[in-house]
């Protein structure tokens, strides 16, 4: 099995710990969502979306800042559906959409009145 490889198990294993609410994920630039692990190593999710040529996300995992490995996709490749799932479920949690999300579908679900008081 390759570095790379070992790395693509790695991120499909993030992506259902993401989807559990098991992760604190943290924008660290624009369109970037990153973890940090305790040995200070950090894997960072980049979606790009260039003005000419196709949609690409890379994940890296850096250690001491430095990326020494990547999987990167562009749209409609082999890895796009684990990015793109990867990179969204990170920009839920970091942004805190999946919280309101929940708030949202609880106060739906309820019998109370809900929006702006009078």
């Amino acid at each position: 099995m390759t570095t790379t490889d070992k790395f693509r198990e790695i991120l499909q294993r993030l992506l259902e710990k993401s989807k559990a609410g098991k992760i604190n994920w943290r924008e660290t630039h624009p369109g970037e969502f990153s973890i940090l692990f305790a040995d200070g190593s950090i894997i960072a999710v980049r979606y790009d979306s260039p003005r000419s040529g196709p949609d690409m996300i890379t994940a890296d995992l850096l250690i001491a800042g430095a990326p020494v490995v990547s999987v990167q996709s562009e749209d409609g490749d082999e890895d796009w559906e684990l990015l793109s799932s990867l990179h969204f479920d990170a920009e839920l949690h970091a942004r805190g959409w999946n919280s309101a999300f929940g708030t949202i579908e609880k106060a739906l679900q309820s019998n109370e009145t809900i929006g702006w008081q009078k």
